[in-house]
């Protein structure tokens, strides 16, 4: 009868809150995971890397080509980072409330996470040179073509409907 009825619909609405509620929580635990991946990559990275300088060098050199411990800090330090990131634009693209171009900006910023994933398959030289060994030559190319791609990724995320003025100057001035 119509009382069944109501109650199959507040299970279902009931549902639907805890999906939501789960995606929400689940997001919050990845983002929590990528905060202490990238600390202890950047942080525990520099500790097993004599003279490193987060100021003076690019975190790249970290898993730099013959340098200590480098397919540590890139195997357990970048390519995590880069999975749980791209994981996390994907698990929450379906709430991003992106429309039209502003969406294509949204997925273009996945373009970060597969660049720390294809910095571990493609490390800098030692110094991050601008001309170098086969793998700096790929790892110069993805970085180009990732800072492109953020870039106008940013731009487009500027372009969202609905979005304040505010947000907009704030993803121009960011890319």
């Amino acid at each position: 009868g119509v009382g069944h009825g109501i109650s199959a619909t507040l299970r279902s609405q009931a549902a639907c809150r805890c999906g939501m509620d789960g995606l929400a929580m689940s997001a919050r635990g990845l983002i929590v995971a990528i905060v202490v991946v990238y600390m202890l990559m950047l942080f525990g990275g520099a500790t097993l890397k004599p003279g490193y300088s987060h100021i003076g060098q690019y975190i790249s050199e970290l898993n730099a080509i013959g340098t200590a411990r480098a397919s540590l800090v890139g195997w357990l330090g970048f390519v995590p980072f880069g999975l749980l990131s791209g994981l996390l634009l994907v698990m929450t693209s379906s709430k991003a409330p992106v429309r039209g171009v502003s969406r294509l900006g949204y997925w273009l910023l996945l373009a970060e996470p597969v660049a720390y994933v294809g910095a571990a398959l493609a490390p800098c030289d030692p110094g991050c040179p601008a001309q170098g060994s086969l793998s700096q030559s790929v790892h110069n190319g993805l970085g180009a073509l990732t800072y492109l791609a953020t870039t106008l990724g940013l731009m487009l995320l500027a372009t969202t409907p609905k979005l304040g003025a505010g947000w907009r100057a704030m993803w121009v001035v960011l890319a």
